[in-house]
């Protein structure tokens, strides 16, 4: 969750107690973690979804396990204690040492590979360290698949551990490649990894929740902090059929600037600050 937020994706969470088609279809896409369990209802809804238009994203070794019949893909995978794959392209690829499943068979449109490492050594052992290398063979690491009017884009390991324990260019590459094989997103804006931007209804409303993700929130050694910083000259763009009349800063209903780009159907609002957490609240 966190590798998509820091490429400008806005999210909001769902159990799956209370998923249903209707909340699904509010969204132009869906992420699935990994998972270990679900049940049929829930295998159902969200195939549904994605050939009924959804972009569907399936992300970890056990999700991909869970979704491979379904999708006639032929995989493999084997319970070691210390797996370790490598993905990327044959120029660059990052180590990971996480689950992994291997796509052996399926038409896939692959977009990264991952390689099985090949260790010579004990991983436990430090003196002398094992040697691990990048195996030759590859299989799709991230992959795409045309699903009735939708598309289901497949990661095959846990790679969210190593984002959250060392945040690499080569991670934030990776999660990147993933926002970029979705179709145009609905919200973005210039500050990856430290602004959330939440759209919202309520009561014939519509609001734009801005959210300050400034500070050592990530840091495990720092229980607490006291002050956070401003985030400065922001600029937010939200696919939109129709322009606003007004919008307003709340709380405060204070009437701000924007400009509506009728080739591209997109609204443009610029904040010279955000100190924490604001709301636009859009009139149309």
């Amino acid at each position: 969750m966190l590798g998509l937020l820091d490429q400008g994706t806005s999210l909001n969470v769902v159990s799956e107690q209370k998923l249903s088609y209707e909340i699904l279809k509010k969204y132009p896409r869906f992420a699935l973690s990994d998972s270990t369990l679900l049940s049929k209802r829930t295998l159902d809804l969200l195939l549904r979804y994605a050939k009924e238009g959804g972009e569907l994203l399936l992300m970890g070794a056990h999700t991909t396990r869970l979704f491979a019949d379904t999708l006639g893909l032929k995989v493999s995978y084997k319970e070691e204690k210390h797996p370790i794959c490598f993905i990327g392209d044959e120029k660059v690829s990052l180590e990971v040492r996480d689950d992994f499943t291997l796509i052996e068979k399926g038409k896939l449109g692959e977009i990264a590979y991952l390689y099985p490492a090949d260790v010579a050594g004990d991983v436990e052992c430090t003196n002398p360290p094992p040697t691990i290398l990048r195996g030759e063979v590859r299989y799709p690491g991230l992959a795409s698949l045309d699903y009735g009017k939708g598309k289901i884009l497949l990661v095959p390991l846990n790679v969210g551990h190593s984002y959250l324990n060392e945040k690499t260019y080569e991670l934030e590459n990776f999660f990147s490649g993933i926002c970029l094989s979705f179709s145009e997103r609905m919200i973005t804006h210039n500050h990856h990894g430290e602004l959330e931007v939440v759209y919202r209804k309520k009561d014939g409303k519509t609001y734009l929740h801005l959210i300050n993700l400034l500070g050592p929130h990530r840091v495990p050694t720092v229980s607490s902090f006291d002050r956070i910083p401003s985030l400065m000259d922001v600029n937010v763009s939200i696919r939109m059929d129709e322009a606003p009349k007004h919008l307003y800063l709340e709380p405060g209903h204070e009437e701000i600037e924007f400009a509506y780009d009728n080739e591209c159907g997109r609204l443009l609002i610029h904040l010279d600050e955000i100190p924490l957490y604001d709301i636009v609240e859009l009139e149309f």
